[in-house]
């Protein structure tokens, strides 16, 4: 998950998710981009470093933070119990 692709305010429903949920959405947010943006990276119209950490705005390919948690609740819903609970420890392993 990077907090680096503009516009900003588009990281704000991303964080206060994280917040609410766990520092661990932050690794399924990853995905999830990955996913929103596959047809893009499939046909090389976008790299994969322009989807995960855009520097400049007009580099940005840009997902909509709704898009985003949406497909992270897709993604959740489809992982094994035993995944999903070392996902929720990930954050804590280090």
């Amino acid at each position: 998950f990077s907090l680096f692709f503009p516009p900003f305010e588009d990281a704000m429903p991303l964080l206060d998710w994280i917040l609410a949920f766990g520092a661990h959405f932050g690794v399924v947010f990853v995905v999830a981009r990955l996913r929103c943006a596959r047809e893009q990276l499939l046909s090389r119209t976008v790299t994969v470093k322009e989807v995960l950490n855009p520097r400049k705005e007009q580099d940005a390919f840009r997902i909509p933070p709704a898009a985003i948690i949406r497909e992270s609740l897709k993604i959740v819903a489809q992982l094994p119990a035993h995944l999903w609970q070392q996902l929720q420890k990930h954050p804590l392993d280090a």
